[in-house]
């Protein structure tokens, strides 16, 4: 069966066409944003190297991580991400390569994986098949600024973290255009499980 990588730009619902596909079919499914959730707030090991390297405000009483801190180290300077990058990546890349080989010549099911950074890590080779979820900027800068309650400077900050969506698009497999109504974007992901099950 085919190995599935669902990416793209922030807030362009790259969530909300993995949880989609998961249901309509049998996978092992992936998605980074959710594991970097529970290696934040699960892994004694990721909570001490934050730790070390942000001192122990990066954490609420030693339980759970400090998003709008973790964010602010972020966008801080080069250094500071990088840090974040090498707590965090090879922990990731360990666990979605496990799943990937639970999946490996197997008829079902399917391995899908959701990685926003995707292309920036040079992981596309590991796929078959890459759809790309975009927006207009001018809609993802609406949905970081009303919905996730982002600075204007900060949204464009996050934007910029990643390869432009143009050229993502030109990589992929399959682009999915998800800056009009919720049905219209289903639509398209009907499609997208099309083209899967071809694949298959």
């Amino acid at each position: 069966m085919p190995s599935i990588a669902i990416t793209g730009g922030i807030a362009t619902g790259k969530s909300i066409a993995r949880a989609f596909l998961e249901q309509q079919l049998e996978t092992i499914a992936f998605s980074a944003d959710r594991e970097i959730s529970q290696l934040l707030d699960h892994d004694p090991n990721v909570a001490q190297e934050l730790t070390n390297a942000f001192g122990h405000h990066i954490y609420h009483g030693k339980e759970k991580a400090d998003r709008v801190r973790l964010r602010a180290h972020l966008l801080e300077n080069e250094t500071s991400k990088k840090q974040i990058e090498t707590i965090l990546h090879h922990r990731l890349r360990s666990i979605w390569l496990t799943k990937a080989k639970q999946a490996q010549g197997k008829r079902k099911p399917i391995f899908l994986a959701e990685i926003p950074l995707l292309y920036e890590n040079d992981l596309a080779g590991y796929f078959d098949h890459v759809i790309v979820v975009a927006a207009y900027e001018k809609i993802i800068l609406r949905r970081l600024t009303l919905e996730r309650g982002l600075s204007i400077k900060a949204a464009a900050a996050f934007m910029q973290l990643q390869l432009p969506l143009v050229e993502k698009m030109k990589r992929a497999h399959q682009v999915i255009w998800n800056d009009g109504s919720i049905p219209i974007f289903y639509e398209q992901l009907q499609l997208a499980l099309c083209s899967i099950l071809k694949l298959s």
